[in-house]
């Protein structure tokens, strides 16, 4: 499904989204300080959120997607943009990364999630794969609070996004897909415990997008590290309501 969509996931993104798609990645790579870190971009997609941590300052990135469509558009685009950072790719399923334990200090994820098969092998398989003191941050989808922007915001993405989707990709039955994926993930604060239940520790999340979407972060022990001031929760300007694939 993925390999359909890649050749326009980028324009349907900008357009579903209003181009806020952007904004949540930068704060999602800045949310943990990631200057000189180790970092493992999973479900990388076109590799946004991958350029966006070598901007913040990490000093070695590898961005894993399963589909080769979709690495194949982030090199082209890594090609093309002034990559203070290289990055390496790697075509790989997240359930079973091919990395040693403890490999990188930061391991980080948008809109991979609701993919998984298994959210608990997956999130196991990202602590093991951190360092001690290491984070993990996690960009989502998720479903409504209880405020009436939260519940419009959730209305566009169950109602409107299929539609927009589908017609500016003309892959209908993947833009299905999106709106219905939400329903096996855990609401943000259930998904928060079994972040704890993984055994995270200093576990956040922050909603965005008008409620729609949420980052994570947890971190695994063993450092004094500590999350970046900019983390505490804040609004940002001008976000959409539309979340992204």
């Amino acid at each position: 499904m993925f390999d359909r969509v890649a050749a326009r996931y980028d324009f349907v993104n900008d357009v579903m989204t209003m181009g806020q798609h952007r904004t949540w990645r930068r704060f999602a790579a800045r949310a943990t300080r990631p200057t000189g870190a180790r970092v493992l971009d999973l479900a990388t997609g076109t590799g946004d959120l991958a350029i966006q941590f070598a901007h913040a300052g990490a000093r070695r990135i590898i961005a894993l997607d399963f589909s080769e469509a979709m690495l194949v558009a982030a090199q082209a685009k890594f090609r093309s943009t002034r990559m203070p950072t290289p990055v390496d790719l790697v075509q790989g399923d997240v359930l079973h990364l091919p990395f040693p334990d403890q490999s990188f200090d930061r391991v980080s994820s948008a809109f991979l999630l609701r993919n998984l098969t298994s959210l608990g092998a997956g999130l196991a398989e990202m602590y093991r794969v951190l360092s001690p003191g290491g984070w993990l941050i996690a960009l989502e989808v998720t479903h409504p609070d209880s405020s009436v922007m939260s519940r419009l915001a959730g209305w566009w993405f169950q109602r409107v996004v299929p539609i927009v989707g589908g017609a500016l990709s003309g892959q209908w039955s993947a833009y299905e897909y999106l709106p219905a994926s939400l329903g096996p993930l855990p609401p943000a604060r259930n998904l928060s415990e079994m972040m704890i239940h993984v055994g995270f520790r200093n576990v956040h999340f922050e909603r965005l997008g008008l409620g729609s979407v949420a980052v994570h972060v947890g971190q695994v022990q063993g450092s004094a590290e500590n999350v970046d001031d900019e983390w505490r929760p804040r609004t940002i300007p001008g976000s959409a309501p539309t979340p992204t694939a």
